[in-house]
């Protein structure tokens, strides 16, 4: 009987670090995004994702197999804007606040993300989808929709930090009902996690 006991016990904690949460940063690198949207990268990634596929969860992202666009309906990550936030998101859970660089998209990435798109990858999103993302409420910022920069996490921070300064942290102008709660602090009425690192494309 303890035995029996003791393997379920085993098995319940095996399968709690299994399911951990990873929406949550590994360190305060990504305070930059978090403190402006209200939630970390990897939360807005999957309410993203989440509007396409109620049942799609962020996976654990590593550097060398990032993550990829492979739904049935892919409108909601055929896009650049979802591949940023996927590469926020690796930075958010993988970069431990070491140094100041973060986790830069490796050549080939965004095309191996978007294997599965054919020729349907844009730029932004299409006209659906983004009456979605505001009917939603998931807070896309401005710079997500910016030709993005190649990649370099470091060059992508101080891009967006360059746009939340020329609006006051109100970077949210694609949907006219979201605005950051306090334009001088931009700290939008929610509970943030620990944040984490730019993100790479």
């Amino acid at each position: 009987m303890h035995v029996y006991a003791g393997l379920l016990v085993t098995a319940f904690l095996g399968a709690s670090s299994v399911n951990a949460d990873d929406t949550a940063c590994a360190s305060g690198q990504l305070d930059w995004y978090t403190n402006v949207v209200g939630e970390t990268p990897c939360q807005t990634y999957n309410k993203l994702r989440q509007i396409c596929n109620n049942d799609y969860q962020v996976p654990r992202l590593n550097a060398s197999q990032d993550d990829q666009c492979n739904e049935q309906v892919a409108d909601c990550c055929c896009n650049a804007i979802a591949f940023q936030l996927s590469m926020l998101c690796l930075n958010c859970q993988r970069d431990p606040a070491q140094d100041n660089q973060g986790i830069d998209a490796a050549i080939g990435v965004f095309d191996h993300y978007r294997a599965n798109c054919g020729i349907n990858a844009n730029s932004s999103f299409p006209d659906d989808i983004q009456q979605a993302v505001c009917n939603k409420d998931v807070r896309i910022d401005d710079f997500l929709y910016e030709d993005w920069d190649g990649g370099q996490c470091a060059k992508t921070k101080d891009s967006a930090q360059q746009v939340h300064a020329e609006n006051g942290n109100n970077s949210f102008s694609h949907c006219p009902n979201q605005r950051a709660s306090s334009p001088s602090t931009g700290v939008y009425p929610q509970s943030p996690l620990p944040a984490r690192r730019h993100h790479p494309l």
